[in-house]
């Protein structure tokens, strides 16, 4: 059935039960929306969309192997709340409005612009038109990004470009890779945002009957004879959590790189800022720094999460939680025709995202708390097909 033929029946179906004008609007409120999922589904590695409600407790509790049942952690106390839009010059540190006391700084609309951050981990550009060495035979020490045009998955050209630390380029051919069921009509890929470890020396593909694995120093290839399907997370750099066939969400198991099992654990790749997120939905991994901070990406709703224009629009949006409390960064429009994702940290408090248009990615860095954005990469040689940009790093941060 074609998206035109489903568009009709939706405006059909909700005509019938609510009335042709007000069912229109809520149709194409409804549908436009949907398009902003599907396109982050395309590109969000390692599976479902969780959405969450109202969040009470605050705090992270991320795989925590489970021999007893693990006691709820007290909430801090409440963060006192900012003075709402506030002007940017008038502080380089005040946030630019608040959401239920929380700080709310908002991301720039053009990017391109920034000035390039200083000694960086990535190359000012990455063209992945251009063809590179082969990972295999002229293998890297480890890698801080391994980036994914999903478009060229279409056709036998399939590849990983992989990055190192000096900004040294590879590819790795990954076309022999199967694509992995996904709502029973689709198939996905196996290149996720989670395929790269966080020491950026190993890649992991899911399959549905096993997970490949990738020694980037070596060039050389494994298996581990184990069900995974897109549910594949890093735990830490040597060991997956798994939670395919898992009965209770959440849930999976942590299995090491040689296939030793090393019990249950319990994921909570959600930040919980003590905020009512009303139904916002998760998107991408969660990310850690080395400074104990912890980012979410998350597709908010109208009504919550104010962006420039107020809260008449769908956000986009980062929870930071850590030691410096608990900040959003709101990234953009739900329903923007391109995409912003959250990519890693670049030092312990500044955190890197992602911005694909048309044929082309950059990835910004922004110190928390601050107004200061620079341009990371700009990523060219995307195959303008749905904006099917997959990254995923080991920024060092």
């Amino acid at each position: 059935m074609t998206e035109e033929r489903l568009r009709d029946l939706l405006h059909d179906t909700v005509a019938d039960t609510t009335g042709h004008d007000v069912g229109a609007d809520l149709v194409e409120r409804a549908w436009r929306r949907a398009q902003g999922r599907r396109r982050r589904q395309q590109a969000v590695a390692a599976g479902a969309v969780l959405v969450v409600a109202a969040v009470g407790i605050a705090g992270v509790q991320l795989l925590t192997p489970q021999r007893e049942e693990q006691p709820v952690q007290p909430a801090p106390a409440p963060v006192t709340p900012p003075p709402t839009s506030v002007s940017p010059t008038a502080d380089a540190t005040r946030p630019d409005t608040s959401y239920q006391g929380v700080p709310v700084w908002w991301a720039p609309e053009d990017v391109a612009g920034l000035p390039a951050l200083e000694g960086g981990p990535l190359p000012a550009t990455i063209d992945l038109a251009t063809p590179a060495p082969d990972a295999e035979s002229d293998p890297l020490t480890r890698a801080v990004a391994a980036y994914v045009d999903t478009a060229t998955l279409e056709g036998p050209d399939g590849a990983v470009r992989l990055v190192g630390v000096d900004g040294e380029q590879r590819d790795l051919d990954i076309s022999g890779l199967h694509e992995l069921a996904s709502d029973g009509l689709t198939r996905v890929s196996a290149a996720t945002r989670a395929m790269l470890s966080p020491d950026g020396r190993t890649l992991a593909f899911p399959q549905d009957d096993q997970v490949v694995l990738f020694d980037i120093p070596s060039g050389g290839w494994s298996g581990l004879n184990i069900p995974a399907g897109q549910d594949l997370r890093w735990a830490d750099a040597g060991t997956l959590f798994l939670s395919r066939g898992s009965s209770a969400p959440g849930t999976g198991r942590l299995v090491a790189l040689d296939g030793a099992r090393e019990g249950r654990a319990n994921i909570f790749d959600v930040v919980r800022p003590g905020v009512d997120l009303d139904g916002a939905a998760l998107v991408a991994p969660w990310r850690s720094s080395s400074g104990g901070e912890v980012a979410q990406t998350y597709d908010g709703v109208r009504g919550t999460v104010p962006g420039p224009e107020g809260t008449g629009q769908d956000q986009t949006f980062v929870v930071i939680r850590g030691p410096g409390g608990t900040r959003l960064l709101t990234l953009g429009p739900t329903d923007d025709p391109g995409w912003v994702l959250l990519a890693d940290w670049v030092a312990p408090e500044t955190l890197a995202y992602e911005v694909v248009e048309d044929d082309t990615a950059l990835v910004v860095s922004w110190p928390l708390g601050s107004h200061d954005f620079s341009l990371v990469t700009t990523v060219t040689g995307l195959r303008s097909t749905g904006h099917r940009l997959i990254g995923s790093y080991a920024l060092g941060g």
